[in-house]
């Protein structure tokens, strides 16, 4: 699943479409309402995301902001600092975190879960 503030980055849409293509159950969750964006952005995002064949829901509004950013696969943990936009991406300063311990995935996917199901 992919647990993020806002996912407009070209490169990660098209990974997202070919992993679709490939047979992946692929889950996408961003904030309704993110910091900094308008509603015509958000929708945007929304359509560019549905096109990629992937499931998709908006973050729980119990959550101000949803302010994840994260991949979790079952095999491998990517937290980032920074949105899953070009300026995170290619300009801002982000930080990346990856882990491959098991006890950490299974922490990071029973949140996921849990925020998919609004639990």
């Amino acid at each position: 699943g992919i647990g993020v503030t806002y996912l407009s980055d070209q490169s990660v849409l098209e990974a997202v479409r070919r992993a679709v293509l490939r047979g992946v159950d692929v889950r996408i969750l961003v904030d309704a309402k993110p910091y900094e964006k308008s509603s015509a952005q958000v929708q945007s995002e929304a359509v560019a995301i549905q096109a990629t064949g992937a499931h998709f829901e908006y973050a729980p509004n119990r959550f101000p902001v949803y302010g994840a950013k994260y991949v979790v696969n079952g095999h491998t943990l990517v937290v980032d600092t920074d949105d899953f936009d070009r300026a995170g991406f290619h300009q801002d300063r982000a930080y990346l975190y990856e882990t491959t311990n098991a006890q950490k995935i299974r922490a990071a996917q029973s949140v996921f879960n849990a925020d998919w199901s609004n639990r």
